[in-house]
């Protein structure tokens, strides 16, 4: 029998079967992007205090190893923010820290001295202060010779806490006023107990501490009405802040209303000396009684 030509190329296909190999898709491989040496990046911000206005700072200035006595020394940034260097002339060093303001007085020196060398040390920080007022026991400007909070302003300033006649604290707030005139009003609790709303203070920021307890002055006084309680004050303070007793007032007959209890006061005898001044608690009521004749 005669097997033809395919039936040939069949069998021997059955008898060797080609292997097929699938072809692996080629990989999509994304293309390495090197980054051009001139790519505009954004250089870190500076750390550390910021120099400006009334700092007092030492220089010291090599010139390689010969050092320059004539162009160092102590400097006092002016109120356009530059200093005064020999020969060099004004230069701007506002807003720096002292890293920076020496790398700009270098190459500002270079022009006149071989491989200038700079060192910049404050002598006294003067430029960036807060300012804390209301109810803290030493109010006024604190430097920020170092980043601070609002509660390590308020250690400093010694912030001062009234309680109410039942023993709890009187509530407060805190005005936290910056330079572009924006007002933060943040609750006292929260701040001590949580630190919510506590956060980096920025220079000129002013802090003010209303004391939300109030006694209360009515009869015969100029201006009847809330009176903001201090801790420590006393009758006399409070008739003070109330624009004083008015000529009908009977000054020894003056009654402190607290806790349903009423204490007889004679205001005439503390002007006199006679006897010591009453201090008062938040939320006391005091009255002044008319006089009779």
């Amino acid at each position: 029998m005669r097997i033809s030509q395919i039936q040939y190329i069949l069998f021997v296909a059955l008898l060797y079967p080609f292997e097929v190999v699938a072809q692996e898709p080629a990989l999509n491989l994304p293309k390495l992007v090197e980054k051009s040496a001139d790519a505009n990046e954004t250089s870190p911000p500076q750390v550390g205090y910021q120099l400006g206005n009334g700092d007092s700072i030492i220089i010291k200035i090599w010139s390689g190893d010969h050092f320059e006595s004539g162009m160092s020394g102590e400097y006092i940034i002016l109120s356009n923010g530059t200093i005064e260097i020999p020969i060099v002339g004004a230069i701007n060093i506002s807003n720096k820290n002292e890293r920076a303001a020496a790398d700009l007085l270098a190459n500002s020196l270079q022009e006149y001295i071989i491989n200038p060398i700079v060192q910049i040390n404050i002598k006294s920080h003067n430029s960036q202060k807060i300012h804390v007022l209301g109810a803290v026991d030493r109010p006024g400007p604190i430097v920020m010779d170092r980043p601070i909070t609002l509660l390590t302003a308020l250690s400093k300033a010694s912030l001062s806490r009234s309680k109410r006649h039942d023993g709890a604290w009187a509530a407060q707030k805190l005005y936290l006023q910056h330079e572009d005139g924006t007002v933060d009003i943040i609750p006292l609790d929260p701040l001590l107990q949580e630190g919510l709303g506590n956060q980096l203070l920025r220079q000129d920021d002013t802090i003010y501490v209303a004391d939300g307890a109030y006694v209360y002055v009515n009869g015969k006084v100029e201006k009847p009405g809330g009176v903001p309680f201090r801790r420590g004050m006393t009758v006399t303070d409070a008739l003070s802040h109330a624009g004083g007793t008015s000529v009908a007032a009977n000054l020894k007959e003056v009654y402190i209303l607290r806790n349903g209890k009423r204490i007889h006061v004679n205001v005439k005898e503390i002007f006199q000396g006679k006897k010591p001044d009453i201090d008062l608690l938040e939320g006391d009521r005091l009255f002044i009684e008319e006089s009779i004749w």
